[in-house]
């Protein structure tokens, strides 16, 4: 088999979502995500973009859409709050930096339209009262070890801050 290694092949867009209802099964939607560049996020590569305020909207997933540009627009903006402003800015960050967001910020980025790389870890953090509600298909569910209704604990949830 060959390979052809004369182009690298560009990222495709991460649509636009919010992270919670991705993750039913950890109740409250409390859940913050720190996003640590290991290469520098810019417009060109593909950042980030949010859209500023949208996490005190609540639980939209199903309703978001892309434009042929990229924009987030809603299906029915109707269910938003009055004062809802559906603008996204991009969120350009430097290699080493952490950039945090809710599990409702609305979301995305656009494919990599440049030859460098946008590699990123996300690390989860979740407050100490976060609950466990299985649904009985999240893949995580089986590393979840403690039962329904119960604080998330364990090996795969380390306490890494204590009052």
């Amino acid at each position: 088999m060959k390979f052809n290694t004369s182009r690298r092949l560009r990222a495709k867009p991460t649509a636009w979502h919010q992270d919670h209802p991705a993750w039913p099964i950890i109740q409250p939607a409390d859940l913050v995500s720190a996003w640590v560049a290991l290469d520098d996020a810019t417009v060109e590569n593909g950042c980030m973009w949010m859209v500023p305020g949208s996490h005190k909207w609540g639980n939209h997933q199903k309703h978001l859409k892309s434009t042929p540009d990229f924009m987030p627009y809603h299906k029915h903006p109707e269910l938003l709050p009055e004062s809802a402003q559906v603008e996204a800015v991009p969120f350009e960050i430097k290699k080493g930096q952490v950039g945090y967001h809710h599990c409702l910020t609305w979301h995305g980025s656009p494919n990599n339209r440049s030859e460098r790389k946008r590699r990123a870890i996300a690390v989860h953090y979740m407050p100490g009262h976060t609950r466990y509600e299985p649904n009985g298909k999240h893949p995580m569910e089986p590393h979840i070890q403690v039962k329904q209704g119960e604080i998330i604990q364990g090996d795969g949830f380390p306490v890494v801050y204590r009052r």
